[in-house]
């Protein structure tokens, strides 16, 4: 559900700003390997492939929050 969510109000910030490109992609590929995480690590017990997981997805994660842009959608 928490994914589902997260993917519908992407799609209303795209939507309603333009924004897209870069960082919508790396927030869609940080979102993705964030979602693999879970079933990696506590359904298939593979703590390597989870680690190697997380650990791909922190170039993916944004930027400090004082750097970023906040844009109304309503």
């Amino acid at each position: 559900m928490l994914y589902t969510v997260m993917g519908l109000a992407s799609r209303e910030v795209w939507k309603h700003t333009g924004l897209g490109g870069l960082p919508l992609g790396l927030y869609a590929v940080q979102l993705a390997l964030n979602f693999a995480w879970s079933p990696l690590f506590f359904v298939k017990k593979e703590i390597g492939l989870a680690l190697a997981d997380i650990t791909g997805a922190a170039p993916a994660q944004p930027p400090p929050m004082h750097h970023m842009v906040f844009y109304s959608v309503l």
